[in-house]
């Protein structure tokens, strides 16, 4: 039996279908929650008031890319995107900030043209047909 590893990470922008990947970061970040509140009425009664619907966030991380393509990454900001993550799982989002790093010592080495970049991917529901 043959097994498939992946090790990177994959973002298309939804708009062009052009796409980016780099490696995957070891640790992976999801979380989920639903808005809502309690309120306080009068008698001193407290009721839960929930809005339909989940909020998801996924946090990506890639690393090794080449500055070209941390630029065209900072161009999708605010754009809806499709992210694959190393298990084939399938993401829709929007992220409104990128944060880039640059290894440290890469540059003695002569491959400082390596970065780290990561954002926080807010899920959206999307819908693929024409």
């Amino acid at each position: 039996m043959a097994t498939l590893l992946l090790t990177r990470v994959w973002v298309n922008l939804c708009s062009t279908g052009a796409g980016v990947s780099g490696l995957s970061s070891p640790t992976k970040e999801e979380s989920y929650s639903q808005p809502g509140e309690v309120r306080t009425y009068a008698g001193g009664r407290r009721r839960a008031i929930a809005v339909a619907g989940e909020v998801g966030t996924y946090k990506v991380q890639m690393m090794m890319l080449a500055r070209t393509d941390v630029e065209t990454l900072r161009g999708w900001v605010g754009q809806t995107v499709q992210v694959r993550d190393w298990r084939g799982r399938r993401f829709f989002g929007v992220y409104y900030s990128v944060d880039i790093t640059e290894p440290l010592g890469r540059e003695r080495l002569g491959e400082s043209s390596s970065w780290h970049v990561a954002f926080a991917l807010n899920i959206v529901t999307y819908t693929e047909a024409v």
